[in-house]
């Protein structure tokens, strides 16, 4: 007959207590690169497109479940039309991210913006005059990296070779354009050509985690001994059986852990010609590959890709169009011009969808959180949505995804527009010109929603408190709130 365990009040009441306390905090022991794993670093990824987008395609088609946040604010949870897509542009390829999307209605620039084609407009919030942008203050903040990094921003532009180089969306703190790499390979080269590959493995390393697995393997041990000690009680049973799942699922993640990081170095991507329009998916899959790789490893944290210049000039043979390039197309409203416009930004949307979903995977063990979780995914275009000629600063298409490590509340159709007030582009709201949408919120806030997201506050970004960030000269038609354009939107957080 088995005798039962000898185990005092006090060292029982140790062992519950304990257990309670002690299992939160058991990834603790899990060494350096474990640890590293419960405090993932954030990211930004900006995703550019060209020459706006028509709002018959843009928004959604389905009647939203409004719930009113406060003054011109509503929001309703996305959702899916029959056919899986979001929207006429934003595909069944989002379904298995929609809860981690932030699609945003009403966010207008304050300026004219007459220009139409700058690249730096979504980032900077100055559609005309040259201004510094987010992805450049985030790169030289030691709050994205409180140490070196190995790349401090990366930026890749997929163009055609008859397409200009000189757009880029990026600008320095000196008002200098940040070249972006149309050549995938140099990317990989400047990214990969110095790294050391994690997946080759390291005694040491090995060795840790054994001395970790047994440590947890004698605490299983003490709770197998203590659920058949006489005195415990059912509940106190209960709440053991539970820690004790904890305590084995934390070994069973451990090792996971043990068995790689999700970091391995890439191949270099095949060249190939920038003339062939064919080419153009596979040369904008590598740079999207390339991209995600370098988050993975943790070459950089600050990204942005242009998926076309500004001013976009691609006829999209692969997709079978017959007439016009996507510049031209955006110019018109009829049958055809919308037609294709949706091909070709339902085209552009995949290329988003598909990384997001290579960013959806498990990153902490600990929390299941994703690559895509703890970052900041944003798609802009330069232009805003209406259906007589896209460009417009108006109702801009904003579409964020990832959580920023919890700071966003997503899977959410957010709509900021003062419903009832018509804006007409041209004519400061006397009722004639064409109506874009109803009047929205300044689009500052956003980008300021994005440096806040990334853990940086106002200090960081203002030249002088209470300044905001972009441009907020030319107040349109005196239509926007200088206070709100300098804070952040609201309902956007956890």
């Amino acid at each position: 007959m088995s005798r039962a365990v000898s185990i005092s009040r006090r060292r029982l009441l140790r062992g519950m207590g304990g257990a309670a306390l002690t299992i939160p905090l058991l990834p603790s022991l899990a060494g350096e690169s474990f640890a590293q794993a419960t405090t993932s670093p954030k990211r930004f990824i900006f995703i550019f497109t060209a020459n706006g987008q028509k709002a018959v395609n843009w928004w959604p088609k389905w009647q939203p479940a409004w719930t009113d946040l406060g003054p011109n604010a509503r929001h309703a949870p996305l959702q899916t039309e029959g056919n899986g897509a979001i929207t006429p542009i934003l595909g069944p390829e989002f379904q298995p991210v929609m809860s981690k999307l932030l699609l945003l209605r009403g966010l207008d620039h304050y300026r004219h913006g007459g220009a139409g084609h700058l690249a730096h407009a979504p980032l900077s919030g100055s559609p005309e005059e040259v201004m510094p942008t987010i992805d450049q203050v985030l790169a030289y903040s030691n709050k994205v990296y409180p140490t070196a990094p190995a790349v401090r921003s990366v930026h890749m532009l997929v163009k055609q070779e008859f397409q200009s180089a000189g757009t880029q969306a990026s600008v320095d703190a000196s008002l200098d354009y940040v070249p972006h790499e149309t050549d995938v390979t140099a990317s990989y080269n400047r990214l990969f050509g110095d790294f050391v590959d994690p997946t080759m493995v390291d005694p040491v390393e090995e060795q840790r985690r054994a001395l970790e697995l047994g440590v947890i393997d004698r605490l299983r041990g003490d709770y197998d001994a203590l659920t058949k000690h006489p005195r415990l009680s059912a509940d106190d049973r209960v709440r053991l059986e539970q820690h004790l799942a904890l305590v084995h699922d934390l070994h069973a993640r451990l090792a996971a852990a043990g068995n790689g990081p999700a970091c391995s170095k890439p191949d270099a991507p095949a060249p190939l010609s920038s003339a062939d329009d064919t080419n153009l998916p596979m040369i904008t899959k590598d740079n999207i590959d390339l991209l995600v790789s370098a988050i993975k490893c943790d070459r950089t944290r600050v990204a942005t890709l242009m998926l076309c210049p500004q001013t976009d000039l691609r006829n999209f043979g692969f997709l079978g169009l017959s007439a016009g390039e996507h510049h031209e197309l955006s110019h018109s409203d009829d049958d055809y011009a919308r037609n294709a416009l949706r091909e070709i930004n339902n085209w552009y949307a995949k290329q988003v969808a598909y990384l997001l979903n290579e960013l959806d995977v498990v990153e902490d063990p600990t929390s299941d959180r994703t690559y895509l979780d703890n970052t900041v995914v944003y798609w802009g275009n330069e232009d805003g949505c209406n259906d007589f000629d896209a460009h417009k600063p108006f109702a801009l298409p904003v579409l964020l995804a990832g959580g920023g490590g919890g700071y966003f509340d997503t899977g959410r159709y957010v709509d900021y527009r003062h419903h009832g007030t018509p804006i007409h582009y041209g004519d400061c709201n006397s009722g004639g010109g064409e109506p874009t949408d109803d009047l929205g919120r300044p689009y500052n806030s956003l980008l300021i929603s994005l440096m806040t997201a990334m853990g940086l506050e106002a200090s960081d970004w203002e030249s002088s408190p209470g300044v905001g960030f972009g441009n907020y000269d030319d107040n349109y038609c005196n239509n926007y709130s200088q206070a709100e354009g300098r804070q952040p939107l609201p309902y956007l957080t956890t």
